[in-house]
């Protein structure tokens, strides 16, 4: 079976270069600036529901997938095998947008614990309550409190990137 280390060289072979992340589940990302995109290679099962999520769902303020792989057998932890997501590059949020996203995400729960929505203005109440639902049914946790779920596209509009642990 290849390895993540001989997936991530054939990428880096091709103009991809590693991004130091703070994932905690071991995921690499490569970028190539000249195609615009991304390169997850990781081990992260609740990904998989998420990139399931995104196949039905490229409605919503999600990132767009242009290839999903596994490789190996599930779940994917230690050497079992390790899944390979090509997506969009998006751009990371501002110090300032960071601060406002988690504000309006605080706001969104304490009007949720109340029976009402807060304003949208980052445009994704849909979208995060279609997540809540698919995490629910599908028993994965929700993690939409941390900023750095949430980056932007060149055009502004924001999209979730990672909501599910």
């Amino acid at each position: 079976m290849v390895t993540q280390e001989e997936r991530k060289n054939k990428y880096c072979s091709k103009g991809y270069v590693e991004l130091k992340t703070d994932s905690g589940t071991g995921s690499t990302v490569l970028v190539n600036y000249q195609l615009n995109q991304v390169v997850k290679i990781n081990q992260d099962t609740a990904y998989n529901v998420f990139v399931d999520f995104i196949k039905t769902n490229m409605s919503l303020c999600v990132p767009q997938v242009y290839n999903f792989e596994e490789i190996g057998e599930p779940p994917y932890e230690g050497v079992k095998g390790f899944t390979i997501v090509e997506m969009e590059k998006l751009i990371a949020l501002s110090e300032e947008e960071s601060n406002r996203y988690t504000g309006w995400i605080n706001d969104y729960w304490g009007c949720k614990r109340s029976a009402t929505l807060p304003s949208d203005d980052f445009g994704l109440l849909e979208t995060i309550e279609s997540l809540l639902e698919n995490a629910k049914s599908n028993n994965v946790s929700i993690d939409l409190n941390k900023s750095t779920n949430v980056m932007k596209r060149s055009d502004g509009k924001y999209v979730i990137t990672d909501p599910y642990n």
